[in-house]
């Protein structure tokens, strides 16, 4: 089916499960998929899966090395007799 052709789908978390079946359908259904996902192997092996279908996709790994952590803890808020 074509209804979702000249469509471009990020599916994050894109590797396995939910993830990964929501990624063949849209791939099914014509949109060109964009993974996105920790698990390495797994990302790669479902893009080349995919490309091997004649469908339009590719991998990039995820992580979030990237993103900051908090490491302060939070401060309670103030209440309105301490203004």
């Amino acid at each position: 089916m074509d209804r979702l052709k000249g469509k471009v789908a990020i599916v994050t978390g894109g590797a396995v499960g939910i993830g990964r079946a929501c990624a063949i359908r849209m791939a099914e259904q014509g949109a060109a998929i964009a993974v996105f996902d920790m698990l390495d192997s797994e990302g790669e092996a479902l893009a080349a899966e995919l490309v091997g279908r004649g469908f339009l996709s590719r991998y990039w790994l995820s992580t979030s090395a990237a993103r900051p952590t908090c490491t302060a803890p939070l401060t309670p808020p103030r209440h309105i007799s301490d203004v």
